[in-house]
């Protein structure tokens, strides 16, 4: 009599997990029968949807211009308090970077890279 090895699992089994489907086709129906029941309200949804994204689009565009225009306006003002604020956070790394091509043009020209 032959005995068989265990089991062994390779991989995880997922769980068995029911599929939305039936959940989405209930709620196309539950729209055709609004959309059947109150066409008039249906399509003022939709132009209200639409209005919206129009208005919300305009709305975008307008903030942007009047953050610009502010910017330009700030500009002038703006410019030497940056520069006091941002120059400690910005000064180490341009003297790196001074200090290595210092290095490279010391190194070419100890190597006569040039020639």
């Amino acid at each position: 009599m032959k005995i068989d090895p265990p089991l062994v699992q390779y991989y995880p089994v997922t769980e068995e997990r029911e599929s939305s489907a039936g959940f989405w086709l209930l709620m196309f129906v539950f729209l055709l029968m609004w959309v059947g029941m109150y066409p008039w309200g249906f399509a003022r949804f939709l132009c209200y949807s639409v209005l919206g994204a129009v208005g919300l689009v305009l709305a975008w565009k307008a903030l942007k211009i009047l953050c610009f225009a502010l910017l330009r306006l700030t500009w002038p003002y703006l410019r030497p308090v940056l520069r006091i604020v941002l120059y400690p956070i910005v000064q180490p790394f341009v003297a790196l970077e001074d200090a290595v091509n210092r290095q490279r043009a010391a190194l070419k020209k100890t190597l006569r890279l040039d020639d």
